[in-house]
């Protein structure tokens, strides 16, 4: 966490991860870097997109008694605690991701880390690019990438990882749905036994009118932290059963999302190739013209 300031947006999300945690007997570890001086000392980056990267690494070197780290988002919460973290561990993998569904996003915001030198240096080398990106790209003003732009930029950065050999052999990005979360809202808080981790339980989108806003798929928020280590775990999640849905109809409507965006990503794909040849063709004419005119 950047700060305490808005903690009560997550507080359902945190919870279902903190009590899942201790249900499962994983260390749950919340980290606030407003309060740790150290850390801000370490990781100086401005941007928290960036900074938490940093915080991460820093926190995988410090406790190499971890094996494994699986980095969420505050807003992201369990909807089904049977499931376990374990069933996503690639032995060959030192990072996974994951492709959201609804766009050509590689989500930054949950990755399965295992604690190797190469996580360490990845995820400083990525907190780093705090100091690289133009004034354009920095800070909360996201109008700056421009949106006609943004979507080619987003299936760009995808192609790279996708194809790029020397990460291939440490980096595994997850097909559109086949990962630990996804974005609740898109089946409008419907879930099914085969999903895992909601991502976007934010208070302030809770049945409001607006693009991500999601439904409570419990019949209360309230969590007793004292049946979390004991068998009666799971009467924490008291579901409002008209969100539980079959698996297949489940699929059925992420299969429709998933097409629909795979025929625009390839589409910006290719537009992305165009701009990539043309930024070439012109610092290669720029190149030649300096060489020329500029002693």
């Amino acid at each position: 966490l950047k700060d305490l300031s808005n903690i009560n947006e997550y507080q359902l999300a945190m919870e279902t991860f903190e009590c899942y945690c201790i249900y499962r007997r994983y260390a749950w570890v919340v980290i606030n870097v407003s309060e740790n001086d150290t850390l801000k000392l370490l990781c100086p980056q401005e941007q928290f997109f960036f900074q938490r990267h940093c915080v991460t690494a820093q926190f995988l070197q410090e406790n190499n008694y971890y094996d494994y780290v699986l980095f969420v988002d505050s807003d992201m919460g369990v909807i089904n605690p049977k499931r376990r973290i374990e069933e996503y561990i690639m032995d060959d993998k030192d990072i996974i991701f994951y492709n959201r569904i609804w766009n050509f996003e590689v989500m930054a915001g949950s990755y399965l880390a295992k604690n190797t030198i190469f996580v360490i240096n990845f995820l400083r080398m990525w907190a780093n690019y705090n100091y690289r990106l133009p004034h354009s790209f920095h800070g909360s003003d996201n109008a700056a990438i421009h949106v006609c732009y943004l979507f080619t930029y987003e299936a760009c950065v995808r192609a790279q990882l996708e194809t790029n050999k020397k990460w291939k052999k440490k980096v595994s990005v997850l097909p559109k749905g086949q990962s630990w979360a996804r974005d609740g809202w898109l089946t409008d808080s419907k879930w099914s036994e085969e999903d895992f981790i909601f991502h976007g339980w934010q208070k302030r989108r809770l049945n409001k009118k607006a693009f991500a806003s999601w439904k409570l798929p419990f019949l209360s928020t309230k969590f007793n932290m004292s049946l979390c280590g004991t068998n009666s775990y799971i009467e924490n999640w008291k579901y409002n059963q008209t969100f539980a849905r079959n698996p297949n109809e489940i699929r059925a409507e992420l299969d429709t999302i998933i097409t629909l965006n795979e025929f625009e990503y390839y589409k910006e794909k290719q537009n992305a190739g165009e701009i990539l040849a043309n930024l070439t063709k012109n610092e290669l004419v720029w190149h030649n013209f300096t060489n020329q005119h500029i002693q």
